[in-house]
């Protein structure tokens, strides 16, 4: 199978079209605008070919995500590839040059000889889950003002009147006091606004998971984005190794015996892996299958039973999200 690799940044994307004939010979190599005319002249040049191809990319958030709908769509069959695993294998061929050509390069000879991992096609996400996207990212821009605002008042309630002699902050302890509050108020109507986006978007999905004990309002809205309505991954643990809670083991003969850990956050969706953690603090009490596995590991440390709880959380999950299911105690 041929693979057309594309390095994307915010204005151009750079292709790499393989040759039909010649094994690691380029045919064309391009620059494209990245809007709608660039993707329309990309794909007639790739159908004048007359040759299946397949596209592929770095996953660069938003600057890609336009591409890979553009194509995906037409029922092309295109990927996103992490860009963790495309610098890695620069390295394994000993790649020195970054340029945005041998980049693109690369990217589709990397496609090529991993062609097994790129079964699962990208899927194009609607305006629904672009428009939740959004939200969501307001909101986390909301947290984050309100972590600033909280810091500001905790740092000068320090410098009190027990630290420093006549200190008086009247006007600037009641305008901080007056942004948290409103921030507060505005954060609480902005979370309620999200849920109400997905109950009338997204009603079974929030209907299924709303009956597994540990998933809330705060955690259906990331659920439902981040696995673009479930159809992004195969299975519950493939979504399990996205959040990042399958154990990494590193051992060699006799003599390497690495200390088995979890993916480190740069290499997985770590805003995710936090918000199923703490669900999963919650299903350790209330969920009988989380309660019944935790009973089964009381050898092993708090944290240890809280990851394997955590991937048994993001299991049960994607099961019964992509199939429509509610989740029932009783089937383990």
């Amino acid at each position: 199978m041929l693979w057309t690799g594309l390095d994307v940044s915010k204005d151009t994307i750079n292709f790499a079209i393989p040759n039909p004939k010649k094994e690691g010979i380029f045919l064309r190599n391009g620059r494209i605008n990245n809007n709608l005319k660039g993707f329309n002249l990309l794909e007639k040049q790739l159908l004048d070919l007359g040759v299946k191809m397949n596209i592929a990319c770095e996953t660069t958030g938003i600057y890609s995500f336009p591409v890979m709908d553009y194509f995906s769509s037409r029922g092309w069959h295109a990927n996103e590839i992490h860009a963790w695993s495309i610098a890695k294998y620069k390295q394994t061929v000993l790649q020195r040059n970054k340029t945005d050509k041998v980049d693109a390069k690369e990217i589709s000879d990397y496609c090529s000889r991993y062609e097994d991992k790129l079964k699962t096609p990208y899927k194009s996400r609607t305006n629904e889950l672009v428009e939740l996207g959004l939200l969501m990212r307001m909101k986390v821009q909301l947290d984050k003002r309100d972590r600033a605002f909280k810091n500001i008042q905790e740092a000068y309630n320090f410098i009190g009147e027990e630290r420093v002699e006549n200190l008086k902050l009247d006007f600037a302890s009641k305008g901080l006091e007056a942004l948290v509050t409103e921030n507060e108020k505005y954060k609480k109507n902005f979370k309620k606004g999200i849920n109400d986006f997905v109950t009338q978007y997204f009603p079974e999905q929030y209907r299924v998971l709303d009956t597994i004990k540990g998933i809330g309002d705060g955690t259906i809205p990331a659920l439902i984005y981040y696995t673009n309505n479930f159809t992004r991954f195969n299975n519950g643990r493939d979504f399990g190794a996205y959040c990042g809670v399958v154990p990494n083991f590193y051992e060699s003969g006799t003599s390497v015996r690495g200390k088995s850990k979890v993916a480190n956050k740069a290499i997985c969706n770590n805003a995710l892996r936090v918000q199923m953690t703490q669900a999963a603090g919650i299903a350790m009490r209330y969920n009988k299958q989380c309660k019944e596995l935790v009973s089964r590991l009381p050898h092993l440390a708090y944290k240890q039973q809280l990851l394997a709880v955590t991937r048994k959380l993001c299991i049960q999950t994607y099961f019964c999200g992509s199939k429509l299911i509610e989740y029932d105690d009783s089937k383990s």
